[in-house]
């Protein structure tokens, strides 16, 4: 098992009420790190593993666990391109390549309502913040820097209305003082989300907003009893989050053309806001392929996608652990019906349509565009459609259906003969259905109506990694998937790969060197390279 291995470990039902299987990150190796590491602070981090032991941390809790390494599973290995690996093949020597492409299906869990969809690609999700100031690359038409600050706004609306902004400086407050109703993880878990995203639902103290700009304030919440009632609780939502500025430390200009002014070396301003933030863009071509489980995004809603809604919240986990044992079936059935196709398509037909668990719970499947049933639109629906059905069996006709509900009863499942109420009585037991009273919504609790085109906020809960290798052999072989790849973390000086450039190990001269080479392909038990040379001209010469 190496880091950031996705893992997991099949529960028995006598310990958690189903056959669950629980999905983790590994975070600590026991067997590989160097002796370097033995200086490190953290040494003591690393001796508290024992041997074959792995340290995990459990999604979506967050818990970490010592465990050994004979108890897990691996579920998906997370590669990026450059990695170089080979195969794994017991008792037996490979050729090595390097990672030429990455694909990430992902299943994602939407992070303010129930639902979640499966068989995204991740180059279609978006981050939840454009910028951030871990010396993020960026880059303005011709001018690269990096990201030294960022400063964000946010917009926050009460129950009744009321909104007000808050700066760079009171968002860090927010995130920190504020509790997410959504999110019961601890700040300090390893999944916990590291950032604000619009739609999410924060509890916290109104004082926080004594220094606010109240744009819309109302006579219960301003800025006069923001002050005053220092200690009340207050619920809010974060209606916009979004970049005021960016601070870039700019680094050097690119070419810019041929007919490009050369005397121009001023750089763009040191502070970007306006128009040029719009025209800032980051410089990250693998982006996509660092999405990890318990990684947040925003996901905009294609008219192809099938969100599974999920019902009942005390089996929420065991219906997402059905859909990704369900997606991930689908997606390895497609991969070797691809194995030997040139291209692969960004996303799968989606097979997952909907899982019941013990038949009591049932997954709706609900189209882009159409809303959710309503408490009202619930209790018409039971009423006229108990008295007609009243088993599972006279329901499957109906999973075609836009909304479609199972009802199960263990009536007919009885043995024994029962008596048989009277013709008065049983038209009025068809008519007659009582159902628990609902509690109002509130504010934050609204059904939403998604259409197609929306951005929501999601959470990863599943991925699947198919790679693309440049072996040394000069063969490109696609759709691999990356559990079938054991990751080389130390070569030698003589390990070369297709496309490296060379020069004579006996030219003791760099400056006399007129000749280089590029490694066409290698033969790793002969350790023997097929080589193009060119020669060098003596001296520069301008080419365009």
């Amino acid at each position: 098992m190496f880091e950031e291995d996705v893992v997991e470990v099949v529960l028995p039902k006598k310990f958690s009420g189903e056959n669950k299987h629980k999905l983790g990150v590994v975070l600590e190796s026991s067997r590989y790190f160097t002796s370097d590491e033995d200086d490190d602070d953290d040494v003591g981090f690393f001796r508290a593993l024992h041997k074959d032991s792995v340290r995990v941390a459990w999604h979506p809790t967050g818990k970490t666990e010592v465990i050994k390494e004979e108890k897990l599973k691996l579920v998906d290995r997370s590669l990026v391109p450059g990695d170089v690996v080979r195969r794994m093949i017991q008792g037996q020597e490979s050729q090595k390549g390097y990672v030429f492409k990455t694909r990430i299906t992902c299943v994602l869990r939407c992070l303010n309502q129930s639902f979640i969809v499966s068989n995204v690609d991740s180059s279609s999700l978006l981050p939840l913040l454009r910028f951030n100031s871990d010396s993020h690359d960026v880059y303005l038409d011709d001018w690269v820097g990096v990201v030294k600050k960022v400063s964000e706004r946010v917009v926050v609306k009460f129950k009744d209305g009321a909104k007000c902004e808050l700066n760079s400086e009171e968002v860090q407050n927010l995130f920190y003082e504020f509790d997410d109703l959504n999110d019961k993880r601890h700040r300090d878990s390893e999944f916990a989300i590291s950032t604000c995203y619009v739609g999410q639902v924060l509890k916290g103290p109104l004082s926080a907003f004594q220094n606010a700009r109240w744009f819309l304030p109302t006579k219960h919440f301003c800025q006069k009893t923001a002050k005053k009632s220092k200690s009340k609780q207050v619920v809010v939502v974060i209606e916009e989050f979004d970049v005021q500025s960016v601070e870039v430390f700019w680094l050097c200009r690119g070419y810019s053309g041929a007919n490009a002014s050369k005397h121009i070396t001023q750089h763009p301003p040191t502070v970007v806001t306006g128009p040029d933030l719009k025209r800032l863009q980051s410089l990250d071509c693998f982006g996509a392929s660092n999405y990890q489980i318990g990684d947040e995004a925003y996901y905009v809603l294609d008219s192809g996608d099938e969100v599974v809604s999920i019902e009942n919240a005390k089996k929420k986990d065991a219906v997402i652990a059905n859909c990704i044992m369900k997606c991930r079936e689908n997606l390895f059935a497609a991969d070797k019906s691809v194995q030997n196709s040139k291209g692969r398509s960004s996303r799968l037909p989606s097979q997952v349509s909907s899982v019941n668990v013990d038949s009591v719970l049932s997954l709706d499947k609900i189209s882009i565009g159409d809303s959710m049933e309503t408490s009202e639109n619930l209790s018409a629906f039971l009423e006229s459609e108990i008295g007609l059905k009243d088993d599972e069996e006279a329901c499957q006709d109906e999973n075609d259906a836009m909304y479609a509900m199972t009802v199960s009863t263990t009536s007919n499942n009885r043995k024994h003969k029962r008596r048989k109420p009277s013709s008065s009585t049983r038209n009025q037991k068809k008519k007659k259905v009582f159902l628990k009273k609902t509690k109002p919504k509130k504010f934050y609790e609204q059904t939403k109506k998604f259409e197609t085109g929306d951005k929501i906020p999601v959470e990863i809960v599943s991925t699947f990694t198919v790679v693309d290798i440049m072996w040394q052999d000069g063969q490109l072989e696609t759709n691999i998937h990356s559990t079938s790849l054991y990751p080389i973390h130390h070569l030698d000086e003589l390990e070369f790969f297709p496309g490296d450039f060379v020069v004579h190990s006996q030219t003791n001269d760099w400056d006399s060197s007129k000749t280089y080479g590029v490694v066409q392909k290698m033969n790793f038990s002969a350790r023997t390279c097929d080589i193009r040379w060119f020669n060098s001209n003596s001296e520069p010469w301008f080419v365009i």
